[in-house]
C-alpha cells in the first residue's frame, strides 16, 4: 500500500468514530482529496469562503480539530470565523446572535420525519440554504427535537428568524428527490422514525444505483448480492449493503410511496413550520 493510500485510510478510520453535518462536511473533503494534502487544502479553502455564518465556520474548524487536530486545515475554517467577526478564541460574535433554541417540530407520519430529520434540516444548514439571510436563520430548526403529532411547533426557549423555505421547489427535488423518496419510503416500511443510517441505505434503492433499476424485491436482492460480490463495491458500501437483509428489503418494496406522497409529506412540513405556539 502507498504511503498516501495508507494516511487516507487511517484518516477514514478516524473520522467513521465521529457523527454530525459539519465533520461530515470535513469527511467529505478528505474522501475528495484523496489523500492529496494540497488538495485537501484547496477544497477546504473554497468551502470557508462559501461560509457567510461565523459560527458555521467557527464549528467547521471545531469539527477539524476534533476528528484530525492538523492546524493548517482547522485554522482555514477559524481565520474565516475570524473575517466574519467572531474570536475562535473567546467564541464571541458581534453579528451571529444565539437563538437557544429549545423545542419540538411535530410532523403528521414516520416518512415526514424522515424527511425533516435526514434531509431538510442538512438542506437547511449546509446545503441548499446553507447562505440564505438572515445568516443564523438555520440555528434554531437544526436545535430543536422532532416527533410524531400534528403539524406544528412548539417553542420553549429561542425564536426561528426565518421560516419561509422552498422545500419543494423543482431545483432542489431534482438533485436531492430520488434519495427523499428513498428514505421516506423505508421509514414508512418500517413504521418508524429512522436513524440516519437507515436513510442512508435506503438511497441504495434508487434508480441506477446498483447499475441498473431493480422493480422487485427479488431482482434487488439479486442485484445486490451481485454487486458486494464485485471488484466494484466499497468497504463502506458493504457495510451499508449488509444492514439491508433480505427481510427488510422485502419490506421495502410492499410498500408504495412515491413522488406524489413525498409532495404530501413535504406540504405537512410547511405548514408545521408556520404553525408555532409559544411554551413559555
Amino acid at each position: 500500500m502507498k504511503k498516501s493510500e495508507l494516511k487516507q485510510l487511517i484518516k477514514e478510520i478516524i473520522i467513521k468514530e465521529f457523527s454530525g453535518k459539519d465533520t461530515q462536511r470535513i469527511k467529505d473533503l478528505f474522501t475528495k482529496s484523496a489523500g492529496d494534502d494540497t488538495k485537501l487544502l484547496r477544497l477546504a479553502g473554497n468551502m470557508a469562503k462559501s461560509i457567510t455564518d461565523p459560527q458555521k465556520a467557527y464549528d467547521r474548524g471545531v469539527a477539524a480539530k476534533d476528528m484530525l487536530d492538523e492546524p493548517e486545515l482547522q485554522n482555514i475554517f477559524f481565520n474565516r470565523a475570524k473575517e466574519l467577526g467572531l474570536d475562535p478564541d473567546t467564541k464571541q460574535t458581534k453579528n451571529s446572535p444565539s437563538t437557544n433554541a429549545k423545542g419540538t417540530i411535530f410532523l403528521p407520519s414516520y416518512p415526514a420525519l424522515a424527511l425533516w430529520d435526514h434531509e431538510l434540516t442538512g438542506q437547511i444548514s449546509d446545503g441548499y440554504w446553507e447562505n440564505s439571510t438572515p445568516h443564523n436563520h438555520w440555528q434554531f430548526w437544526t436545535s430543536i427535537d422532532s416527533k410524531l403529532g400534528t403539524p406544528e411547533v412548539k417553542i420553549t426557549g429561542g425564536r426561528p428568524v426565518k421560516t419561509g423555505y422552498g422545500i419543494t421547489n423543482k431545483d432542489l427535488l431534482d438533485v436531492v428527490g430520488d434519495r427523499m423518496i428513498t428514505g421516506a419510503r423505508l421509514a414508512k416500511a418500517l413504521n418508524k422514525q429512522i436513524s440516519r443510517d437507515e436513510y442512508d441505505m435506503a438511497e441504495y434503492f434508487a434508480p441506477g444505483m446498483l447499475g441498473h433499476s431493480p422493480t422487485t424485491s427479488e431482482e434487488f436482492i439479486k442485484a445486490k448480492n451481485e454487486y458486494m460480490q464485485s471488484g466494484r463495491i466499497r468497504d463502506y458500501e458493504k457495510t451499508k449493503l449488509t444492514k439491508l437483509n433480505d427481510n427488510l428489503v422485502r419490506k421495502y418494496f410492499n410498500t408504495h410511496y412515491n413522488e406524489k406522497d413525498m409532495m404530501r409529506d413535504l406540504k405537512q412540513i410547511k405548514l408545521a413550520m408556520k404553525n408555532i405556539s409559544y411554551q413559555r
